[in-house]
């Protein structure tokens, strides 16, 4: 049966926006259990505290000023379900697959939707899913 999350839950599911805002991805890793896995845009199926940090460090660097706004929480045994709204400022280059953006120095608003999996009050698997064709579009489209 779900319930509402929690402010704990959420702020543990949300922990690696929180760590952007914070500039330090060391407050989420410390979050993390050690057989964590993920899947992000881009990296469905990763496996590692190490992988998932490489994925997220370019991120971290290029995006500043973070803001993170939760719209629903739900939480169903183990797993907690958010909708969220982030809000940040391109204020460095970001590297892509595809080659880098340039800073635009504006706001970017993101929804993203995430599930979260606990065990023992650490994260074991996070899916994070937003729509990076749209964040690409709103930082190109501030040229």
């Amino acid at each position: 049966m779900s319930h509402t999350a929690t402010a704990e839950q959420i702020s543990l599911a949300r922990s690696l926006f929180d760590s952007f805002g914070a500039g330090n991805l060391d407050v989420w890793q410390s979050k993390l259990a050690p057989d964590f896995t993920f899947g992000y845009p881009g990296m469905r199926y990763g496996e590692g505290i190490a992988a998932a940090r490489t994925f997220n460090e370019p991120f971290n660097a290029a995006f500043t000023d973070w803001n993170t706004v939760v719209r629903n929480a739900a939480v169903d045994g183990d797993t907690i379900l958010m909708r969220m709204t982030v809000s940040f400022t391109h204020s460095s280059p970001l590297a892509l697959p595809d080659g880098v953006l340039p800073p635009k120095n504006a706001r970017c608003d993101v929804e993203v939707a995430m599930l979260v999996q606990v065990r023992d009050g650490k994260i074991v698997r996070e899916e994070t899913l937003w729509n990076v064709p749209e964040l690409v579009a709103q930082i190109k489209g501030q040229q």
